[in-house]
């Protein structure tokens, strides 16, 4: 008797359905809500572009003078400090200068790539592509900028240079110097011995004068190549 009273106290599929026409309206405008709510914001939002420009990070042979083994210089670079760069006030004002806005760009980079990833988004493809495209050649125009002022300062160390070994070459040949004047108003009587004491200075000074000279020819060839980069640096 129990058994029967426990199954007439449940509910049957019948009387589900019976409830749920009745506050159908009720069940259904959740749903309903949520699905407005979800259109309108679809409706209102503006469709937003993104573009990707990518900029190669290498060292100039100049730049491999400078730091030495271009290859170390390359392995050893801080993208984080090209970011930096990119990111500045300088780069920054000058982007929003030639664009009378400030846009929307993130830069990124990856250690094994040597490159630097500008993306720019925008309201429209054109706009995206301008954004990125415009702060990539900023940055490209600043290093270009600052690797210039970095040849021409090493281009004036490399000068004081050059100075110093040729002070220091007449000096190490003034000796020289005196014997030949002496050995081309010399007698005959006095010309042997004073030919055999200039061979003898001559041998002695030697290996000093090939080295002055080997320096000032390394240094003399890195200034050429210096301003050759310069140049190249300026131009682009």
């Amino acid at each position: 008797m129990a058994q029967q009273t426990e199954f007439d106290d449940e509910l049957e599929l019948t009387d589900y359905l019976r409830i749920l026409r009745r506050r159908w309206p009720w069940v259904l405008m959740p749903f309903v809500l949520v699905l407005g709510l979800a259109t309108a914001f679809t409706v209102t939002q503006s469709p937003s572009y993104c573009s990707t420009a990518q900029v190669l990070i290498d060292a100039s042979p100049a730049q491999a003078i400078l730091d030495g083994d271009s290859n170390v210089f390359v392995q050893s670079r801080d993208l984080a400090n090209e970011i930096n760069i990119a990111y500045s006030d300088s780069v920054r004002s000058q982007v929003e200068a030639e664009l009378g806005l400030a846009p929307n760009v993130v830069v990124s980079g990856a250690s094994d790539s040597d490159a630097l990833w500008f993306r720019g988004c925008g309201s429209t493809a054109t706009n995206a592509a301008l954004y990125s495209n415009t702060w990539a050649s900023v940055y490209v125009d600043t290093k270009q900028e600052q690797a210039a002022e970095s040849v021409g300062s090493a281009v004036d160390r490399f000068e004081i240079r050059l100075a110093e070994l040729r002070q220091r070459r007449q000096e190490v040949r003034a000796p020289l110097d005196t014997l030949e004047d002496r050995l081309v108003n010399a007698t005959d009587a006095n010309r042997a011995r004073l030919q055999t004491e200039f061979n003898r200075l001559q041998s002695d000074l030697d290996q000093e004068l090939q080295l002055i000279d080997a320096q000032f020819q390394t240094i003399a060839s890195n200034i050429t190549l210096l301003e050759l980069n310069s140049e190249l640096a300026r131009s682009g």
